[in-house]
């Protein structure tokens, strides 16, 4: 592993780092360097981290470049950053998973905090995100009031494009422009790692007893969200998820703008885009106006569901798994790669074998004869379904059990027009795509201690 120093990683890498209000925030990012573009957008979010100033005690960057050139270029990049507090990039030579460069970027941190220190703060950055211009400075306040029995802790607004090209946001100016034209949406909810803030200690637990399968999983932010919020924060400590109320008013908003929404505005309204919002049952106006101005960061997702990833039923799931499936194929051939690469929805080698053998079993046993390529897409859609759902009880002793059952629940009652025949065929294979899943991600396995049963609604709340 070799680290580029910037500037100014070099010329603070031996000093202590203390903070005077007793709170230290840092932010870990890994990047998977594939193309330019990549590289064009990993520049712009170091430039909006810097723009957070002193609020923020260190940046550490674990990252890979698909090529020597792509390399050279990236650190010339980085070795050029100014930034206002400590910054390490480290480069990994062989390709890393976000975990694994989330790894090395805690292994770094720890040279310069110390493991046992509760007060240090870790957030999460994806890197082609543009920061909000007070998110560092929004996460140091919650963090430094926190209760020493929080570990975690959740600020559910992000901004994301719906009626433009995500790359053409290249500044918290361009994403505020484009919230206040409705070119852009807020989410309002916490279904994302990166609207979290952990102890340290929480993310090396997670890195701990975790096995490598998971950790290079494309649901692995899935299984770290599920690992804080039902065990390494069950009974040891809490994951306060903050409310627009709470969060508002840690904005400076005042208490009438609040409570009393109906009074007429002494400002100008703020035009803001339409809300989507899982944990609350409507957005006013008013309340949405003063979000729009604090969105935290810029999600440049093209693929944002109209659903709720913040799965408090089995609804909830069954309506986000249809729709992520019939998102999987992009309409913008532009977009397509880079959000295949972002999302991990491609066509694998295994599902065109088990397609090959379920056409085989069909011919077989019921005369069908099945076109192999439409078959491995429905599996890919069935193995997708099969390790979210698997992914979600990792941490109860009836996973595959429980995942099973969120399969059959989710396709009961639907039609899909096939022969019974071969609906028998594709629930068998369903089943057995969950039972893999178990066995890939090493369900039971020592790592993870004694398991307890559990629920369904247990795995989604």
């Amino acid at each position: 592993m070799a680290a580029c120093r910037t500037v100014s990683s070099w010329r603070r890498r031996r000093r202590p780092i203390s903070s005077p209000d007793g709170c230290a925030l840092v932010s870990l990012i890994g990047s998977h360097i594939a193309d330019r573009r990549r590289l064009e957008y990993l520049a712009l979010c170091l430039s909006s981290a810097a723009s957070q100033g002193l609020a923020l005690d260190a940046l550490y960057l674990s990252w890979h470049a698909a090529s020597e050139e792509l390399a050279e270029e990236a650190q010339r990049l980085l070795r050029a950053q100014r930034m206002p507090f400590r910054f390490r990039a480290l480069r990994q030579r062989p390709p890393h998973s976000q975990y694994q460069h989330l790894r090395r970027c805690l292994a770094a941190c720890r040279d310069d905090f110390p493991p046992a220190d509760r007060s240090v703060w870790l957030t999460f950055a994806d890197d082609d995100d543009l920061w909000h211009p007070r998110r560092a400075r929004t996460f140091r306040e919650l963090c430094g009031g926190a209760s020493r029995r929080v570990a975690a802790l959740s600020v559910g607004v992000y901004a994301y494009p719906i009626a433009q090209p995500p790359h053409e946001a290249r500044t918290a100016a361009d994403a505020a422009a484009a919230l206040a034209s409705q070119r852009a949406a807020l989410w309002v909810g916490a279904s994302e790692i990166f609207q979290f803030a952990v102890r340290q200690q929480v993310l090396a637990a997670f890195l701990q007893t975790e096995p490598e399968c998971m950790l290079s999983h494309r649901f692995a932010d899935v299984r770290f969200a599920q690992f804080i919020r039902h065990q390494q924060c069950g009974a040891e400590g809490v994951v306060h998820d903050v409310g627009t109320e709470e969060l508002l008013r840690l904005l400076g908003a005042k208490n009438s703008d609040i409570q009393d929404e109906e009074r007429p505005s002494r400002t100008p309204p703020v035009v803001y885009a339409p809300f989507l919002c899982p944990l609350l049952p409507s957005i006013s106006a008013r309340r949405g106006a003063l979000l729009s101005q604090h969105w935290m960061y810029f999600y440049r997702n093209t693929r944002q569901l109209t659903q709720t990833t913040q799965l408090n039923s089995l609804a909830d799931m069954q309506a986000y798994t249809a729709e992520a499936a019939h998102l999987a194929v992009g309409s913008d051939p532009h977009e397509e790669g880079y959000e295949r690469t972002s999302t991990g929805m491609r066509l694998q080698q295994a599902d065109l074998e088990a397609a090959r053998a379920l056409a085989a079993q069909a011919r077989k046993r019921a005369k069908l004869v099945l076109d192999v390529d439409v078959l491995a897409s429905e599996i890919g859609r069935m193995r997708h379904h099969a390790e979210l759902c698997v992914v979600m009880c990792l941490h109860l002793r009836n996973a595959p059990e429980l995942a099973v059952e969120m399969c059959r629940q989710a396709v009961d009652g639907t039609t899909s027009g096939h022969p019974p025949a071969l609906e028998k065929l594709l629930w068998e294979e369903q089943v057995r795509l969950v039972h893999e899943a178990c066995r890939k991600l090493e369900h039971g396995s020592s790592h993870r201690g004694e398991l307890p049963d559990g629920t369904i609604q247990e795995c989604i709340s």
